[in-house]
């Protein structure tokens, strides 16, 4: 492998990702809330179209999004813990005198890095919702 990256070069990166990240749960949220929000019937001969609909928009639209967001979390978390830590250290060393040892770069990599962090959380919680919602459609009376 080259050179560490830099501060820099790795914020780029995260807040590249998590850009395009956002774009698509900005585009697929509408599809996948619509299918969260779809009435099962009443039979299960009935439900057939709506388990289908909310199995696509699963499987094409909310796992795509919780695993893309999941694993831009754990490329960049190590990165973001190492940030903390030295954080402390700091504070541990210098008191308030830390903040002249701030980054604006490693701090900006930091919130960038929970923002995917939620992203994935919230992917998490929607997918959990429609596998519900699938569930509840198999589940009905034949």
């Amino acid at each position: 492998m080259s050179q560490e990256p830099s501060s820099a070069d790795l914020l780029a990166a995260a807040s590249l990702l998590l850009a395009a990240l956002a774009v698509l749960y900005g585009v697929w949220y509408s599809n996948i809330e619509e299918a969260k929000n779809i009435k099962m019937p009443g039979h299960r001969d009935d439900a057939t179209k709506p388990i289908a609909q909310v199995g696509r928009v699963l499987r094409g639209r909310a796992y795509p999004l919780a695993i893309a967001s999941g694993l831009a979390t754990i490329v960049f978390g190590p990165e973001a813990i190492s940030i903390c830590a030295s954080t402390v250290d700091s504070f541990a060393d210098h008191g308030l005198g830390a903040f002249g040892y701030y980054d604006p770069i490693e701090a900006a990599l930091l919130l960038v890095t929970v923002g995917l962090a939620l992203l994935t959380v919230h992917a998490a919680w929607l997918c959990r919702a429609l596998r519900k919602k699938v569930k509840e459609g198999e589940s009905l009376q034949i």
